[in-house]
């Protein structure tokens, strides 16, 4: 049997993030530069095989998901 490897990724940063605010469960975007890093994340995450990415369903996770597959990491979304 294969081992797994699991690599976690944070979401990118959302206003809350940059003001010191605890979001929880609040759905909160990403801003700019938190879809910056996203997009960074999935330039450098591309050089690995991935069979799936899991996210939550709150729009920053989502959004950060989605951002890392269009860095090049082919992998269904999940």
């Amino acid at each position: 049997m294969r081992g797994v490897d699991l690599v976690f990724v944070r979401h990118g940063e959302t206003p809350y993030n940059r003001s010191g605010r605890i979001q929880g469960h609040i759905d909160i975007p990403l801003n700019a530069h938190g879809e910056a890093q996203a997009r960074a994340a999935g330039r450098a995450l591309a050089r690995e095989s991935f069979d799936l990415v899991c996210t939550s369903d709150l729009m920053r996770a989502a959004r950060t998901a989605e951002l890392i597959r269009e860095g090049g990491v082919a992998a269904p979304l999940h």
